[in-house]
């Protein structure tokens, strides 16, 4: 776990979080189609789009990042 930490650590160095980008896709992804679901349909279906699709963008998210972290990973093998 302390090699996997220190590879992302330093992966978040040289490419820090873009916090308004995330909130943005967040916004786009998450937020848009719930609002429109909470006017067609009811309350709780809102809800429940949003947290799974918040759900479903984090693994898509943390899988697009593992490929660009094992070079790090490496480094820290090494």
């Amino acid at each position: 776990m302390e090699i996997v930490n220190s590879a992302v650590k330093q992966f978040r160095e040289d490419k820090p979080i873009n916090i308004s980008r995330r909130l943005l896709i967040m916004f786009l992804w998450c937020g848009i189609p719930a609002l429109v679901f909470l006017i067609l349909f009811n309350f709780g279906f809102a809800i429940g789009w949003f947290a799974l699709s918040i759900l479903i963008l984090g693994i898509k998210t943390a899988n697009d990042e593992s490929a660009e972290i094992e070079p790090y990973l490496d480094k820290v093998l090494k």
